[in-house]
């Protein structure tokens, strides 16, 4: 399941609002791995097995593209790093 962290909740506030502060704190924190799991649990809290918009889905999608560029360069596969940082891994020859 999820690892979102240690953030207090109220007992009126949503779901939707819970999972967004930690997606805030993840940003402040430069956590992209929390971000990317906070993001995704916001996911599918409000839509469940609905499509998502689009918006969320590309932000979703962005996060991970700059994770794995992130990875490949620290291993120096700076051919892989440079095509997902900028959002085209498709393009990799087989």
């Amino acid at each position: 399941m999820y690892e979102l962290g240690d953030i207090d909740v109220g007992k009126d506030q949503t779901t939707e609002t819970v999972l967004l502060r930690i997606a805030d704190k993840a940003v402040a924190d430069k956590d992209w791995e929390k971000l990317v799991q906070s993001l995704d649990a916001y996911r599918v809290a409000m839509f469940g097995n609905q499509p998502a918009p689009s918006s969320l889905t590309d932000r979703i999608n962005s996060c991970r593209s700059f994770i794995a560029a992130r990875n490949y360069e620290k291993t120096g596969d700076v051919e892989r790093a440079v095509l997902n940082y900028n959002g085209r891994p498709s393009m990799l020859r087989p």
